[in-house]
C-alpha cells in the first residue's frame, strides 16, 4: 500500500474544485447595518408580529438594547423578524 503525506492528500475542497469559492466567502465579511442604527429610532418588529419602537442604545452577538419612553428593553436577536431604521 502507498501512503500518501499529509501535505500531499488532496482535500475535499481541492477534490470538487470549491476551494476558491469557499476561501472568498471566508473572507468577506456579511454586510453590518446594526452598527449603522445605534443611537437612532428603529422599529423592531417580533417573531409573533409585536412591533417594539424606540432608540437602539447598545447590541451584542445575541441582543438588542433598545430604549423606549417607559425604560430600556433588551431583545434577543433570535426572537426579531425585521428591523426597521
Amino acid at each position: 500500500m502507498i501512503e500518501m503525506a499529509e501535505e500531499a492528500k488532496p482535500t475535499l475542497e481541492q477534490a470538487t474544485g470549491t476551494e476558491s469559492k469557499t476561501t472568498e466567502a471566508a473572507k468577506r465579511p456579511p454586510p453590518q447595518f446594526i452598527p449603522k442604527l445605534k443611537g437612532k429610532p428603529v422599529i423592531v418588529r417580533m417573531q409573533d408580529g409585536r412591533p417594539i419602537k424606540g432608540v437602539l442604545k447598545a447590541y451584542n452577538n445575541y441582543e438588542l438594547l433598545v430604549e423606549q419612553k417607559k425604560g430600556s428593553i433588551i431583545l434577543f436577536k433570535g426572537a426579531i423578524a425585521s428591523v426597521e431604521g
